[in-house]
């Protein structure tokens, strides 16, 4: 983050990076929560995660993400499952690997509640950072497919980034219209 040399987070930017946490509400559901650092140091690992396959950063990320869970059990509490936002099968073949799906296990590990594939895209979409406010909510509508059981499961969904929560509230909409009891989102960062 600071440019030292030798590794990917060092100790000065370590302690720097506020892990408190972001509670919200949202439209849909009673709350979402997201990892955030206003010194940016979540921003710049997932960055280096997500688009140069950063394992050191992966592992940051994953660190941050089962404190932040284990301390936190209480607002997970009565969760049947976690799942993520899944990528379309060309995209996940391009990268090699979801950051999402990264994220929810670790989380998953954390709060001792399975982790499970229960969402597909139904259909390939741009990516949602290249995309306005409206064009965001247009891209992610109708994309995603419930594939497993979900009818009266309480359910946390895990995405990367909130942003408009257009990706998320989409998701959430087809979990809700299968029988999900209760659907709640954490998500390592969100921009405001």
């Amino acid at each position: 983050i600071c440019q030292a040399e030798g590794t990917i987070l060092c100790s000065t930017c370590k302690n720097a990076q506020d892990n408190t946490g972001a509670f919200f509400d949202m439209p849909i559901v009673h709350a979402a929560i997201s990892l955030h650092a206003p010194g940016k140091v979540l921003t710049a690992l997932l960055y280096a995660y997500k688009y140069e396959g950063s394992d050191e950063a992966a592992m940051e990320i994953g660190r941050t993400v089962f404190l932040f869970g284990y301390t936190n059990k209480e607002w997970f509490a009565g969760a049947d499952t976690v799942t993520y936002v899944p990528l379309h099968p060309r995209r996940l073949a391009e990268r090699g690997y979801n950051q999402a799906e990264y994220i929810a296990k670790r989380l998953s590990e954390a709060i001792d509640v399975p982790c499970e594939r229960i969402l597909a895209r139904r259909r390939y979409t741009k990516q949602q950072a290249r995309l306005d406010e409206s064009g965001r909510e247009e891209n992610v509508t109708g994309a995603f497919g419930v594939i497993g059981e979900v009818a009266g499961k309480r359910i946390v969904l895990v995405d990367d980034v909130y942003t408009t929560g257009a990706t998320v509230v989409s998701c959430i909409e087809e979990l809700y219209s299968k029988g999900a009891a209760h659907v709640k989102v954490f998500t390592l960062l969100y921009r405001e």
